[in-house]
């Protein structure tokens, strides 16, 4: 997720990563099994300055 910086910051930033770790750390207890199908050195990641992270992230159960 992106929420800016500065003047345009996203007052709501830090509400969503605090509900985007609870969301990653539910999934993850429930699905125990659940991995990554490609290494992490692997995953096509974007390389832009305003956008960064994953272009997909491909796993499995």
């Amino acid at each position: 997720m992106a929420f800016g910086n500065g003047y345009h910051h996203c007052t709501g930033a830090v509400l969503a990563r605090m509900r985007t770790e609870l969301l990653i750390g539910t999934l993850l207890e429930r699905l125990p099994g659940l991995w990554r199908e490609v290494p992490a050195d692997r995953v096509a990641r974007r390389r832009r300055t305003m956008i960064r992270g994953p272009r997909t992230l491909s796993c499995a159960w």
